[in-house]
């Protein structure tokens, strides 16, 4: 086992999100992807079984047609007929790819072109809409689980349920308006190496947090993390300070039925980019290891922050997060991967060195749990 741990973290390209010129487009996109008949595979509960899973890899194996192995000291065989019928998928159609009618490919690379004009069927994703980049960087996650440095496990169920796209763009226009956007967007590289060294040397010293990283001294400060990253340095800093009429509010306008809904508790009741923003809170922000279906009282107070555009001080809120993870003394799950690794180019003393890994880039991607 490492001795270090990276959590889950979202990247958000707001680029991709807030930008897509055409929001029907994206809101068909996401309906073909359910019609395909994924929704139950992509859409499955958000729910990580380290150990298990862990035991799942370690033990598995091909025989005939089905996957065995042992979890828990107990004996499975999975076939193909049983995965299919847990994830409700079709079992008829196309199964070579190779076989889509070459009709069909060609008016898709006039269909999917931002201007209209064919584009390669490989090559860089750039010159297609929005919403097919989008669709690429899913299946290249999801079902074709293209190799980087961690294994990918995405809660997309809020996306592929959302019958209001309009609603999910405003959470993400909110969330950027914030002041997130410099932290949530930062270049998604991992320097594993450095980011070792990093949480094996770092201190709390005063204010600061100070180590070693390629044989050179480093100190961060508040203001320099909030420099970085862009990030504000005035309003709330303790969420319980969210004045109380705005929560009740939040209560119901987050509400899927406008039923006023617990602050805290399983998420099931608020609506879908609600869902989706407490994901966000929980893995890039307050940095919460393993399963993330519940809200807490003070993701629920920062997500009504965040939605009524009250100031918060997410320099100091975010750079104390960072020292919790620094502080030996506390269990605080390892996280700000990226974000760390700016914070070290950033220092002209250090030469971040050998090759880094490049983080595939979606509206949300993430980082697995590293062992």
């Amino acid at each position: 086992m490492a001795s270090i741990f990276i959590v889950n973290s979202y990247q958000i390209n707001f680029e991709s999100v807030l930008m897509i010129p055409d929001h029907d487009g994206m809101l068909n996109m996401f309906k073909a992807l359910e019609d395909s008949g994924l929704r139950e595979f992509l859409g499955c509960e958000s729910v990580l079984y380290e150990k298990e899973l862990e035991q799942f890899f370690e033990t598995a194996l091909v025989q005939g047609e089905d996957i065995t192995g042992a979890v828990s000291r107990k004996f499975f065989s999975i076939s193909q007929a049983q995965f299919a019928r847990v994830f409700e998928l079709p079992t008829e159609g196309i199964v070579n790819l190779s076989y889509v009618p070459k009709d069909k490919v060609y008016d898709a690379r006039s269909f999917f072109s931002k201007k209209g004009e064919q584009v390669e069927i490989h090559g860089k994703k750039k010159p297609m809409k929005y919403e097919f980049r989008l669709l690429n960087d899913i299946l290249a996650k999801k079902s074709y689980f293209r190799h980087s440095l961690h294994s990918k496990s995405t809660t997309m169920a809020s996306i592929f349920i959302v019958n209001s796209y309009h609603g999910m763009l405003n959470m993400f226009k909110a969330l950027e308006a914030s002041g997130l956007r410099g932290f949530l967007r930062c270049e998604s590289v991992l320097y594993e190496k450095e980011l070792q060294q990093f949480f094996e040397t770092e201190l709390v010293h005063g204010e600061d947090i100070t180590g070693t990283v390629s044989g050179k001294f480093f100190s961060i400060s508040q203001a320099q993390f909030a420099r970085v990253f862009e990030l504000p340095t005035e309003g709330v800093v303790n969420f319980s300070g969210v004045p109380k009429d705005r929560v009740y509010d939040a209560r119901s306008f987050f509400s899927k039925k406008g039923e006023q809904v617990e602050i805290h508790g399983k998420k099931k009741p608020m609506k879908y980019e609600f869902r989706l923003l407490n994901d966000i809170l929980a893995k890039a922000v307050t940095v919460k290891a393993g399963s993330f279906d519940a809200v807490t009282v003070e993701r629920f107070q920062m997500m009504t922050a965040i939605h009524y555009g009250l100031k918060v001080n997410w320099g100091k809120v975010l750079f104390n997060v960072l020292k919790d993870m620094v502080d030996k003394s506390q269990r605080k799950a390892k996280g700000f991967a990226a974000q760390i690794g700016v914070l070290l180019k950033s220092i002209p003393a250090i030469a971040l060195g050998g090759r880094p890994s490049f983080l595939v880039q979606i509206p949300l991607s993430e980082y697995r749990q590293q062992s």
